[in-house]
């Protein structure tokens, strides 16, 4: 028969070992990735239509996804490409990725205002964009006596910026203060289009390289060799979901699982000169340069056309 005070004596070091897993347990919860799915689950409801334009007041929507994670989506009554934009505020520094279509005062003051609420400013402030397109850097001129980093269009200064001295290979980061920002080169899209991966929230930010809709491509190979890049990315950071820098229409849902960038290796593998679209569950490739080519060719032949029967008839006059 045991003594009674070894049987204690197990009791205390099995209730000692039992608070100790309690604890880790609830340590790993308070330091882990916070769980944004429900504030995520606002983007999925519909956008407002252009009926509704007379009573916008605002040119950009905000959502918060915690008292530090912003989506920003400018109205379609603004501009019809209606970008989102995302502000990632850490206890250091912020982050401002894309500025949007307007070149005005008023993204500014909302940045401020979010900015004022945290003890920074302007000065710690970064702009950057997932590429240089215009509808994603607009906004540039808004920060331009602030203060802030503006992260300039060209691959040569995207590349310094980041420190990617082997672009397109490799992955840069940015620590925002307790918060890291990972960066992918994903040129194919844009020549200098990259993704961001925050790990606070654990969200996937794509720009237009991969958005629930039609994604052009302007160098078809580069843009292959970013998706298998991007795949093997998303393997080893496992997000949480992926938002891109539009919706094509209000009754999408702007999240994508990660698992759709299998798809979208699949179409890009399946596009060519020859037949530059390809259709997914979620995504329709388009391959620009055949089209551009079709479409110069088309108005070329429209040109002669024309001459030819300009002189046809110049021709029956004179005779």
């Amino acid at each position: 028969m045991q003594p009674e005070s070894d049987s204690r004596g197990v009791d205390s070091l099995m209730m000692i070992a039992l608070r100790w897993v309690v604890t880790l347990l609830l340590v790993s919860v308070a330091v882990g990735p916070l769980d944004v799915s429900a504030q995520l689950a606002v983007l999925d409801e519909p956008w407002l239509s252009p009926q509704s334009c007379d009573a916008i007041r605002d040119p950009i929507r905000i959502e918060p996804l915690d008292e530090v994670t912003f989506v920003l989506r400018e109205s379609p009554c603004v501009d019809r490409e209606a970008p989102f934009l995302f502000l990632l505020i850490g206890t250091e520094r912020a982050l401002l990725v894309d500025s949007g279509t307007q070149d005005g005062v008023f993204l500014a003051e909302v940045v401020g205002q979010k900015l004022a609420e945290t003890s920074l400013g302007f000065a710690d402030l970064t702009v950057a964009h997932t590429h240089s397109h215009l509808d994603h850097r607009s906004g540039d001129g808004t920060f331009a006596d602030t203060g802030a980093t503006v992260v300039g269009p060209t691959v040569e200064e995207v590349r310094e910026f980041w420190n990617l001295e082997a672009w397109p290979e490799g992955v840069a980061s940015l620590d925002l203060g307790d918060r890291l920002i990972e960066v992918l080169p994903i040129p194919g899209h844009n020549d200098n289009s990259i993704a961001l991966f925050d790990h606070r929230t654990r969200v996937l930010l794509s720009g237009d390289s991969m958005i629930r809709g039609k994604i052009n491509v302007t160098d078809l190979t580069a843009f292959r060799q970013s998706v298998a890049r991007l795949s093997r990315f998303i393997d080893g950071v496992h997000p949480r979901v992926i938002l891109g820098g539009h919706l094509e229409r209000d009754n999408l849902s702007l999240g994508l699982a990660p698992a759709t960038v299998e798809e979208l290796a699949v179409l890009s593998e399946r596009v060519s000169f020859v037949r530059p679209f390809a259709r997914g569950d979620h995504f329709t490739v388009v391959y620009l340069r055949p089209v551009l080519v079709a479409i110069g060719g088309g108005f070329l032949l429209l040109i002669g056309g024309l001459l030819r029967g300009l002189v046809v008839a110049v021709k029956r006059r004179r005779s």
